[in-house]
């Protein structure tokens, strides 16, 4: 059943649950900027506003970070065997 974790899961439950039992799979809506947020830059992806026209895609959570109240998940995106490895908005 799909749940939106974002508005089940509180941050620090989620960095528990990434810690447990992580890595973890996930489903993002993507769109133009996804691509261009990379490891080479340190740009984070904010998420689509569009579900309705942006495509979904699957990724693996391994680590996180906090900034300021944000946090950030990193992900292995399956483009290729590495990656990319990108940062996105939980």
């Amino acid at each position: 059943m799909y749940k939106n974790v974002q508005k089940d899961v509180s941050h620090e439950a989620a960095v528990r649950l990434l810690l447990a039992h992580g890595p973890l799979l996930a489903t993002l809506w993507v769109n133009d900027e996804y691509m261009i947020c990379t490891t080479k830059n340190d740009l984070v992806y904010r998420g689509s506003s569009n579900r309705e026209k942006d495509p979904n895609h699957t990724v693996v959570c391994f680590a996180y970070r906090f900034v300021g109240e944000e946090l950030h998940l990193r992900v292995l995106d399956n483009h290729t065997e590495d990656g990319p490895v990108r940062w996105v908005l939980y």
